[in-house]
């Protein structure tokens, strides 16, 4: 009895379909683990979502991201200007880093001293969940 014998291009078709499977498996796992190039819109999706059911009445600083969003290597959850939250995110990866005006001089010890993020940044950022009340 002889062997299956296939022929070049056969073995050609499937070494490649096995190839395209093997990268598609890598990409997936790569979004899954947090750094591949759906894990920005995976993490804003996610975050986003827990800020709307709170119909948006809440700062983006309150809502943790399962993302580095400050790029430390960790993923810290947290309000803290270093920890890994919604403002973080949309600070450092959806264009909400506006640069901060300093009040008039009788504030700024305050401002200096106060909250690390200012209202053009959470606006920003509820902007880009989406909110329709903003404020």
């Amino acid at each position: 009895m002889k062997g299956i014998e296939l022929p070049v291009n056969v073995l050609v078709i499937i070494a490649v379909a096995v190839l395209v499977m093997l990268a598609l498996v890598a990409m997936y796992m790569a979004g899954m683990l947090g750094w591949g190039p759906g894990a920005v819109q995976s993490a804003k999706t996610a975050a986003c979502g827990q800020l709307m059911n709170v119909n948006c009445n809440e700062n983006p600083e309150n809502f943790n991201v399962n993302y580095d969003a400050t790029g430390d290597g960790r993923i810290v959850g947290g309000r803290l200007s270093t920890n890994d939250n919604l403002q973080v995110l949309c600070n450092m990866n959806l264009g909400c880093k506006l640069k901060p005006q300093p009040p008039a001089t009788d504030n700024l010890a305050s401002w200096v001293t106060g909250d690390p993020f200012n209202d053009g940044q959470r606006i920003c950022c509820k902007q880009q969940c989406g909110c329709a009340n903003i404020g």
